[in-house]
């Protein structure tokens, strides 16, 4: 199924159901975005609270790689375990040895954007293609590090949950 496909059977409600387990990665290409905070503005005396237009453009990007390369219908009723390491651009500034160090690991991005501000804008963009809600993550991995090639890397794990006590023995055994 191509991108197309994937995205007007998306539209239409009529993708298959994902297995009961497994695991997907993506990878999203481009320096991260944190989300930022709303804005308000007064209109016709009322105040309209709107997504500022860069982390909406973000999320949309990451929407749309997700579309391109998950066929199933958003995950509904599972436990999803999430790991995603943004590679974040060595600032330019930086000399030479500093730049090589970051790049080899060796420095870890301690300054701004902060990492849960990065993994809110993932997820936004994620939540109602991949999952049906971010709540049903209960294990999130995240990490900050510099790239040669500013990139999100992301790993999703599921496994269905059980709804009854037959099916619950049988995870325990």
């Amino acid at each position: 199924m191509n991108a197309a496909e994937t995205l007007a059977a998306f539209s239409e409600g009529t993708l298959q159901p994902a297995p009961p387990a497994g695991s997907w990665r993506l990878c999203v290409t481009g320096a991260p975005v944190p989300k930022a905070r709303p804005r308000a503005v007064a209109f016709n005396g009322r105040a309209r609270v709107y997504t500022p237009g860069t982390t909406a453009r973000y999320e949309d990007r990451v929407r749309k790689t997700a579309l391109r390369d998950w066929s199933f219908a958003p995950l509904r009723g599972v436990e999803l375990a999430l790991t995603v390491v943004f590679y974040l651009p060595v600032p330019v500034s930086w000399p030479r040895w500093k730049r090589q160090a970051a790049l080899a690991g060796g420095l870890r991005p301690t300054s701004k954007p902060d990492i849960d501000n990065l993994t809110k804008s993932c997820l936004d963009g994620l939540c109602g293609v991949l999952f049906s809600d971010d709540s049903l993550i209960v294990e999130e991995r995240t990490a900050k590090r510099y790239g040669a090639e500013p990139r999100v890397e992301l790993v999703l794990t599921w496994r269905a949950t059980p709804t009854t006590r037959a099916q619950w023995e049988t995870t325990r055994s």
